[in-house]
């Protein structure tokens, strides 16, 4: 699949939406009830005949999707730097998702480390404007190794007073890990300590993060790496660990604060294709597609079970995964959820990893690559309630059929 769908938003179904539909039986209503990115809204809205009731919590988010299918953003192409998006997105929507690490809406979309790399690439792509690039010594992008060279060097002298060749990186990390292991340990037995407390097992954390063996490395011994503040803040809040990123790494004294950023910079090379930003802006504007099909489409912004299910629908759940974070504003019951399924006599499709099986049925499995070049193979699952089984082979049977 070549397209992706709906906004640039944390846990978006843009990969996914092609192979669900596929087992959704035509009717006269589509619910996408808790609709996140609203990348099934988009496809249903495209690919189907149904009326689309769409639902969620966040305003916001149904704001900006409103706002991009009006194409009140086709003019948007300031460069929003860290001050701007920390100032201004909580009243900008555009800002708080397009400018943001994986769209979460909360922290600035750059590590300082390639802040003004990142900028300078932005004024030369959208701008034509190489000025950026020549205060660090480029012309132009045309040379991937020069302009990593380049940069490499004058962020280095800047931040640490002494120019360090790219060259030097890797063994300067390699240093920095070693005099940091035998403080490191305290670390590392703080995160077991959490883990064996929750009575939870390195599994958990992979499928925590969306990752696959990364957890073996922060709670491991041979190999072991010092989580990174967004990872910790997901295992903190996961394991009801009390030490803020700052407190846990304060054993390591000024060397970590160095071993972050030349980490940061060693990846350079990885990320080079990625220097381009303006994609997020080409998704936004690409949404007016929609907009001669909005009169198809209902918007709610309340709790599910206050909207109302109509007959001839088919009902589609994207419930806040358990153990990871929460997609929509506020926590997400899961009991009151499970209760309330029981009692839906339209057809009811959930996603997520798992389910209670005495409760629901697991009925269709893909796998995912959650991003491009090498990014995290997930496993996207859809249940049933017990009592619909039934229902949906029958259902479905007529779609294929």
């Amino acid at each position: 699949m070549n397209k992706i769908y709906g906004l640039p938003y944390m846990g978006s179904k843009g990969r996914f939406v092609e192979d669900f539909f596929d087992i959704i039986p035509q009717k006269k209503r589509f619910y996408d009830l808790f609709h996140g990115g609203l990348a099934v809204t988009h496809y249903a809205l495209l690919h189907t005949d149904m009326e689309i009731i769409s639902n969620d919590l966040n305003k916001q988010i149904q704001d900006l999707f409103v706002n991009a299918v009006n194409g009140e953003y086709k003019n948007r192409n300031e460069y929003v730097s860290r001050e701007t998006f920390l100032t201004k997105k909580e009243n900008d929507p555009f800002i708080k998702y397009v400018w943001s690490f994986s769209y979460k809406g909360e922290m600035y979309l750059y590590a300082k480390e390639i802040e003004d790399l990142k900028k300078a690439v932005y004024y030369y792509k959208v701008f034509g404007d190489s000025s950026l690039l020549r205060a660090f010594g480029c012309d132009s992008l045309d040379d991937k190794d020069d302009v990593l060279n380049m940069y490499t060097e004058w962020y280095t002298e800047k931040t640490f007073g002494k120019v360090m060749p790219r060259n030097e990186i890797k063994p300067n990390i390699e240093k920095i890990e070693a005099n940091m292991k035998d403080k490191g340990e305290s670390i590392r037995l703080y995160l077991c300590e959490g883990l064996k407390k929750a009575n939870k097992r390195n599994v958990d954390i992979d499928r925590l993060l969306g990752t696959k063996g990364m957890a073996g490395h922060y709670f491991g011994k041979s190999q072991w790496e010092i989580p990174t503040v967004e990872a910790y803040e997901k295992i903190k809040n996961y394991l009801n660990l009390s030490k803020t990123f700052e407190e846990l790494t304060a054993v390591l004294g000024t060397d970590f604060d160095k071993y972050q950023s030349l980490k940061v910079l060693a990846k350079l090379n990885h990320r080079f294709d990625r220097l381009d930003t303006t994609g997020r802006q080409t998704r936004i504007n690409a949404l007016t597609e929609l907009k001669p099909m909005m009169n198809r489409l209902t918007l709610y912004n309340r709790d599910y079970r206050e909207v109302p299910i109509e007959k001839d629908s088919v009902v589609y759940c994207d419930i806040p995964y358990e153990n990871t974070e929460q997609y929509s504003v506020g926590d997400f019951n899961y009991a009151e959820f499970f209760d309330w399924c029981s009692r839906q006599t339209e057809l009811v499709l959930i996603s997520s990893y798992d389910m209670p099986k005495d409760k629901f049925t697991k009925v269709f499995e893909v796998e995912i690559n959650r991003g491009l070049g090498g990014g995290a193979i997930v496993k996207e699952r859809i249940f049933v309630p017990n009592h619909q089984v039934e229902k949906f082979n029958r259902e479905r049977t007529d779609v294929l059929f």
